[in-house]
């Protein structure tokens, strides 16, 4: 069933009893990026299982996928830049345990509503709906205040915040109607 935590409470909720819940799960990611510890209290074995994970080309999603690959696990990656997500699906292939794995990567920008919506729909009619979405896509422009300018402001909220809305806008409603899927959205402190 699909789970929702409410940041103002510990009571779990099932989607059937709150299906308007907005679920939102802060994971921290310690070690090279362990699967975030909320999802794998759920779900104890990844052998099979089909993961979509965003900013999966670099950084903490590509070791999530890394770690994840090694658990077993099917893997798409999404991320903007084509020449990183073919390096970052190589390197996924790598850790992965066995032959039947289905390790690929989508080029997308999780900013880009309409081209999410496109590229993920066009990809879960072809493999289906993902038993988890970890949303990693992220960006930072660190300085002082006064230092960042608008834009940089501007694109820290589309990648940082709508990216995450847009992917999860895109594949929360198959999980709904599957009754079953986990979303894990990872955010840095600096963001607060």
């Amino acid at each position: 069933k699909l789970l929702a935590r409410s940041p103002c409470s510990t009571r779990n909720q099932t989607a059937d009893q709150s299906p308007r819940t907005l679920a939102v799960v802060v994971a921290a990611v310690a070690d090279r990026a362990a699967p975030a510890a909320t999802a794998t209290s759920y779900m104890k074995d990844f052998a099979g299982k089909s993961v979509l994970i965003t900013g999966g080309s670099s950084g903490i999603g590509l070791a999530l996928a890394q770690s994840l690959a090694s658990r077993q696990a099917h893997i798409c990656i999404l991320a903007r830049d084509q020449a990183k997500l073919e390096s970052a699906v190589r390197e996924i292939q790598a850790k992965s345990i066995n032959t039947t794995q289905i390790i690929r990567g989508l080029q997308s920008d999780v900013s880009n509503r309409a081209e999410v919506q496109t590229t993920l729909l066009h990809w879960m009619e072809t493999s289906g709906v993902p038993d988890l979405v970890i949303n990693s896509a992220g960006i930072a422009r660190p300085g002082e205040f006064e230092g960042v300018t608008l834009d940089d402001f501007d694109q820290m909220m589309a990648i940082n915040f709508m990216g995450t809305v847009n992917v999860t806008h895109a594949i929360l409603p198959a999980m709904l109607q599957r009754k079953s899927g986990y979303i894990v959205n990872i955010s840095s402190l600096v963001g607060f």
